[in-house]
């Protein structure tokens, strides 16, 4: 989470969109800091569960219902547009960027956090993946990913990789554990 909060370098006299907020993590987190927070995401229970997220951690985030494809915000109304570990569910993540870009302001700044697999794991990353969350489109590399973000007009401040590990059987469902195996067999 420090990555994270350091990569948004937000401040309390911010304007910041969460897109994809899921359950609202990053959301309440910036709204800590003293920023004004809104989140978006397609799932109503997502939301559901973001609002209950911010009212036990006590913050403020402004939070609706909507697709990152059409972003229902003005264009250069936010200082900061962060996104986090959602890429991967997305079918057109370079339209996402390209609203992501619209909704923010000249001077501001995006924040993307996904997994970006190496070339040669690709696939099979993306595999296992989707054992594991059907709603999973693709995982980009980071050479795809940092196109994505040229073809979108940005250039990159700051590239941080770190490895984010976790235990192959809490991953699936038990159904598709020998699915799973067999992926990594």
């Amino acid at each position: 989470m420090a990555q994270t909060l350091a990569a948004c370098a937000v401040t309390s006299d911010m304007k910041v969109l969460d897109v994809a907020c899921g359950p609202g993590i990053i959301a309440c987190e910036l709204a800590r800091v003293g920023a004004d927070v809104t989140g978006i995401d397609l799932i109503p229970a997502m939301i559901e569960q973001a609002r209950l997220h911010a009212d036990r951690e006590g913050v403020t985030v402004a939070y609706h219902i909507g697709n990152a494809l059409h972003l229902p915000f003005q264009a250069d109304s936010f200082d900061r547009v962060v996104t986090r570990y959602s890429f991967h569910h997305m079918q057109e993540p370079g339209k996402v960027l390209a609203e992501m870009v619209r909704v923010c302001r000249p001077d501001g700044r995006i924040i993307v956090i996904d997994a970006t697999p190496d070339a040669e794991c690709q696939k099979e990353y993306d595999r296992a993946e989707t054992l594991r969350d059907p709603s999973h489109t693709s995982a980009l590399t980071l050479h795809q990913l940092l196109s994505l973000g040229t073809d979108a007009g940005l250039s990159p401040v700051v590239i941080h990789q770190y490895r984010l590990e976790s235990r192959l059987q809490d991953q699936v469902a038990p159904e598709d554990w020998n699915a799973l195996k067999a992926v990594f067999a």
